[in-house]
């Protein structure tokens, strides 16, 4: 198939040629047709401009892997947002866990009577964060 071919393929016939062959070089288009779109999304995300890059990178390594369970039942786009905006939810969500844990195990005594307000402000931030996608 000549590169130009390539370039105008479908994206669900592109993802179709990408599962059957594994072919990087296939994914590599669909990597740059969709690079900036999943790179906006991550930011919004992100603390950061590295972050964000790291997020994104994340986001197509898991998709390269999970590619096969895309199954064309909506466009490879909405697929693809949706996908970034749960692994971006999924980071938010770890990191404030993980926060509120070294928080946690940095007391050396933990007021047990403040503990709701702390699980309280987390998930504010939480809501927080997501009502910005919106």
């Amino acid at each position: 198939m000549t590169t130009e071919a390539v370039h105008n393929l479908t994206d669900e016939a592109l993802v179709e040629a990408i599962t059957k062959t594994n072919d990087t070089m296939l994914f590599e288009v669909l990597y740059d047709r969709y690079e900036s779109m999943v790179y906006n999304k991550c930011y919004g995300f992100a603390n950061g401009i590295d972050k964000a890059k790291d997020l994104t990178q994340d986001v197509f390594l898991r998709v390269f892997i999970k590619l096969g369970s895309f199954k064309g039942k909506s466009k490879f786009s909405t697929w693809l947002y949706a996908f970034t905006y749960n692994h971006c939810v999924n980071y938010v969500t770890r990191n404030t866990a993980k926060k509120f844990e070294k928080k946690s195990l940095s007391s050396e005594s933990v007021d047990i009577q403040n503990i709701d307000e702390d699980i309280d402000s987390t998930r504010e931030f939480q809501n927080m964060r997501v009502e910005q996608l919106k």
